[in-house]
């Protein structure tokens, strides 16, 4: 194995806005659930305080999900000439580039071959394209 990165990268505020994976989504759906119940019980269902109650909630949990993820599981990602290191959290993952493909739905998400479960990389546009780069240079 090599050690020698080509590019690292902390997950950015910004990025976390946009780019998501299922369970980032999942959460802040659920969250955002809790808070539609929380205000029922306080409001009219239909009256103006509960709905401003609820776009404020929908905004906190919108901009504020990103800031709490990032601080708490603090996602890196580094690419070396023969993988990609993932970081979330405690856990590391490593995917070989031989392993790695790229799937047509979006252009952060990546399938592993070798154990067929797609990757989202919550990386800037940059990291990604030198990540295709080099599975270009690595899988020919």
């Amino acid at each position: 194995m090599s050690d020698s990165v080509i590019r690292e990268e902390a997950t950015s505020y910004t990025i976390l806005l946009y780019r998501k994976s299922p369970t980032t989504r999942y959460i802040e759906m659920g969250l955002f659930l809790v808070g539609f119940f929380v205000l029922l019980s306080f409001f009219e269902v239909r009256s103006t305080p509960f709905i401003i109650a609820l776009l404020m909630v929908a905004a906190v949990i919108m901009f504020g999900f990103p800031v709490l993820y990032r601080v708490v599981v603090h996602p890196r990602y580094a690419l070396y000439a023969d993988r990609l290191e993932v970081r979330v959290g405690r856990k590391t993952s490593v995917y070989p580039l031989l392993d790695l493909e790229r799937t047509y739905d979006l252009g952060h998400i990546f399938r592993s071959k070798l154990h067929n479960k797609k990757i989202y990389l919550l990386v800037s546009d940059d990291f990604l394209t030198a990540l295709r780069s080099q599975l270009k240079k690595v899988n020919g």
